[in-house]
């Protein structure tokens, strides 16, 4: 393991909201149908003092979908 990161949730992370359905890589009016957004440490993190975030350097933990990088 080489670091240890905890999330910074002093930055909104507020993504544009769609209730509409668009097809991936089609150019689309969408953005007329914004209902809102989307905070993702809302979303996300659930225990802000026990959430953290590590990178990954061995092969070990593969099979339980955990990759190195």
């Amino acid at each position: 393991m080489n670091k240890i990161y905890t999330p910074d949730q002093t930055t909104e992370i507020a993504l544009p909201f769609y209730m509409t359905s668009i097809e991936a890589g089609f150019s689309s009016p969408a953005d007329d149908y914004i209902e809102g957004k989307l905070d993702l440490n809302e979303h996300l993190i659930k225990n802000p003092a026990a959430t953290f975030f590590v990178r990954v350097s061995w092969e070990s933990m593969i099979k339980a979908g955990i990759y190195p990088g």
